[in-house]
């Protein structure tokens, strides 16, 4: 005989963390997005969000596996992919009711792939990159980080050709704002991360 399937009342929902924590509401789990349109962190949701006493569960698309670490360090008690059936997600919902945590294929792949992610750039590399990759022209990235426009481009030319040897390639602007926003050193807002 099959198990019955899981029942899941949805009770609140935001856009944001504080309209979620501005509800009176009382929350078995909370799902969170991984990414909120509100340019917030992960890592800063989750610790607001873990005053509610409640297991959190992140919900994403899997592309920013360092957002999950982020997220994970700072206490969320599962992950679930967004490609994952509403079968798996209520089950997961369930579960961390039930048991306060959620061990899923997502964690560990997650934590597997940090690592490994992308190149190591230098601190220089990264003010270049997160300078030019939010819109900057590239003689402001140089006087804003006190460098000739020559070695501005020369460390630029050097990131570009890190994401080339990690097999994510960035040739635009625009595939260097996502590296980025991937990598952990801006928000998707276009502002520089910690």
């Amino acid at each position: 005989m099959e198990a019955p399937p899981h029942r899941i009342r949805l009770v609140g929902w935001a856009t944001t963390v504080t309209g979620l924590l501005d509800q009176p509401v009382d929350f078995d789990v909370v799902m969170l997005d991984l990414r909120l349109r509100d340019g917030s962190r992960p890592g800063t949701n989750v610790l607001r969000l873990k005053k509610l006493g409640v297991p959190i569960l992140i919900y994403t698309e899997g592309a920013s596996p360092l957002w999950v670490e982020e997220a994970i360090a700072a206490g969320a008690d599962g992950v679930i992919r967004k490609d994952r059936s509403i079968e798996v997600l209520a089950e997961a919902l369930h579960t961390l009711a039930a048991m306060g945590a959620f061990d899923s294929v997502e964690i560990a792949r997650a934590l597997d792939a940090v690592p490994d992610l992308g190149p190591k750039l230098s601190e220089r590399e990264k003010q270049t990159l997160t300078l030019y990759a939010s819109g900057l022209p590239m003689k402001v990235v140089a006087r804003q980080l006190g460098i000739g426009i020559e070695t501005a481009r020369e460390y630029l030319k050097r990131v570009k050709a890190k994401y080339r040897a990690s097999d994510r390639a960035a040739y635009t602007r625009m595939d260097l704002y996502r590296r980025a926003v991937e990598d952990g050193y801006m928000d998707p807002a276009g502002s520089v991360g910690p």
